[in-house]
């Protein structure tokens, strides 16, 4: 008698479940169709690609990190054109919880003698029991703000964890460097566009409740019309405030980027072996195109804080150019006074 194997029976229930979530999927979808509701088919369409993307965040939980900070940029651009719908909030949330449960099953297959011990863990347990206590007060109108209030509070504070354990590695912290300024250089470069051509570009037309989209700051002496943009973002100040935060991280990975090839110049310099040397130049070439690429997106992001219309913008990308300028042109502004130190007609010789 044919049996069959614990692997296979696995496969026939998990078709099974397969067929049946495509039968209700599918009348679910001909419903929608019959009456031409577009944005909750899309919202449909969003939440099934979460889903195909839980599938791969269970297998490596560092891909759900990275997939949470793409989505955290093109969240609002999909909540501006399906009318700011507050399920929209669901999909970060449901990624973001895929991540810590991928994490904790790949801690538990692998423990590490090198983890994480979080310094300020006794007074974080204090202060996530006192928001406990303080969700059984008996003038709170409805029960779910407590859990609202949790979540918006402490959701986020595991990624503690999990940025001490992505970033194991130099390389790795290169590579999500990269990623990251080379997103928001995207963004900055959509908002410049936008600046540029009007705020009907990315913005949809007509009202959208809880949305100011097409935000116009007026000079009180000129009159001066100055439009603010919001790139893929729901406001001009959100936007805004992204690019301050990868004004910042660029500006240090510009500077650690110096510095690390600073020094791989120098030990290629003191390497005697030539087939060392050669990987060692192959190595810096890598590293220099990714130099191009952050040089790159942050004068994007700069320009973009010039486009947002905030008042501290310009000081900002001023001071941070002259340190930038300061620091790249060191070396060169030691050899210049030097050889003009160095008398031309040495007398005595």
């Amino acid at each position: 008698m044919y049996r069959a194997t614990p692997h296979q029976g696995f496969v026939m229930k998990a078709s099974a479940m397969a067929f049946t979530v495509a039968v209700f999927a599918g009348f679910g979808l001909a419903h929608l169709l019959l009456q031409a509701d577009w944005r909750t088919m899309v919202i449909v369409f969003v939440f099934v690609g979460a889903g195909a993307l839980g599938l791969q965040i269970l297998r490596n939980w560092r891909f759900g990190v990275l997939s949470f900070f793409a989505w955290i940029v093109v969240e609002d651009l999909i909540r501006k054109y399906l009318g700011n719908r507050i399920v929209l909030y669901g999909a970060k949330d449901a990624l973001i919880l895929l991540t810590y449960v991928s994490f904790l099953f790949a801690r538990l297959r692998n423990r590490r003698a090198g983890a994480f011990h979080n310094p300020i863990r006794i007074p974080l347990i204090a202060l996530i029991a006192l928001a406990v206590a303080e969700c059984f007060n008996p003038q709170i109108e409805h029960p779910l703000i407590p859990l609202i209030g949790m979540r918006m509070f402490f959701l986020y504070v595991p990624l503690l964890y999990l940025g001490y354990a992505y970033f194991d590695s130099e390389e790795r912290l290169r590579r999500f460097l990269l990623f990251a300024l080379l997103l928001g250089g995207g963004g900055a470069a959509l908002g410049v566009l936008q600046a540029l051509v009007g705020l009907d570009l990315l913005n949809p037309e007509g009202f959208v409740p809880g949305l100011r989209l097409e935000l116009i700051r007026v000079a009180p002496e000129s009159q001066l019309s100055v439009p603010r943009p919001t790139s893929v973002f729901v406001d001009a100040g959100r936007f805004a405030q992204y690019l301050f935060i990868l004004f910042f991280l660029g500006l240090g990975a510009l500077s650690y980027w110096q510095g690390l090839q600073r020094d791989e110049e120098r030990a290629l310099r003191e390497e005697p072996r030539w087939r060392i040397r050669a990987l060692a130049r192959r190595v810096l070439s890598v590293r220099r195109r990714q130099e191009r690429g952050i040089w790159l997106a942050f004068a994007l992001i700069g320009a973009g804080l010039i486009v947002s219309a905030q008042r501290a913008a310009l000081l900002l990308v001023g001071a941070a150019l002259l340190i930038l300028a300061v620091k790249v042109g060191r070396d060169r502004l030691a050899a210049w006074i030097a050889r003009f130190r160095k008398p031309s007609f040495p007398i005595g010789k």
